[in-house]
């Protein structure tokens, strides 16, 4: 019973900037979104490539509650984020090497990571991209606290927003999240390292 809203994040970002205009209309804005929603933003990136990664910080990065950078090695390059209270650079091992043809396999290792980490459960979502994605972080908070998407948040059902690159009937959830740029719950956490496992 595993539901996918299968929306690019463009899309998404366009869908809740338009339903900002709408609420707009309806409400005063007063400078808040509707309802806390705490966000998990993730990137990978390699060494040689952290540059990208501190600017996502400095744009958009810094309007998660928590932003993580995942790397193989660590580089003096991280440096401008170590000392973020909501940032973080972690280490994954990516088994058979860092190259272009190994990202499902970093990015596996990631959610595992993630899965494992109890503070993740304090998160309503999660982002994951590479070093080369742009967040619209409000746009995202906005379309995730909309009445359709909050009810089933909360009747923990698992919810995925993002690019499918793979068919699901074929080659299960876990594959079916490489690459591309998504978001998603817990749930949805869950269900992503349940498949990988089996």
């Amino acid at each position: 019973d595993f539901e996918i809203n299968a929306v690019s994040l463009r899309r998404v970002n366009a869908q809740a900037a338009c339903a900002w205009n709408v609420r707009r209309k309806l409400v005063v804005y007063n400078g808040t979104l509707p309802a806390k929603v705490k966000l998990l933003c993730t990137v990978y990136t390699i060494a040689s490539r952290a540059a990208r990664a501190v600017a996502q910080y400095q744009t958009w990065g810094r309007r998660c509650d928590t932003f993580i950078v995942y790397t193989s090695e660590d580089a003096p390059a991280f440096d401008p984020l170590r000392n973020k209270p909501n940032a973080r650079i972690e280490l994954v091992n990516v088994p058979g090497g860092e190259s272009y043809g190994n990202i499902w396999k970093k990015m596996m290792q990631i959610r595992l990571q993630l899965w494992r980490w109890k503070e993740v459960d304090s998160y309503d979502y999660i982002t994951f991209g590479g070093d080369d994605y742009y967040l619209f972080v409000e746009n995202l908070r906005l379309y995730v606290t909309m009445p359709a998407m909050a009810e089933a948040h909360k009747a923990n059902k698992p919810l995925y927003f993002g690019y499918s690159l793979l068919d699901l009937t074929n080659y299960g959830f876990g594959r079916f999240l490489q690459g591309g740029v998504y978001a998603l719950n817990r749930k949805a956490l869950d269900v992503a390292v349940h498949s990988e496992c089996e």
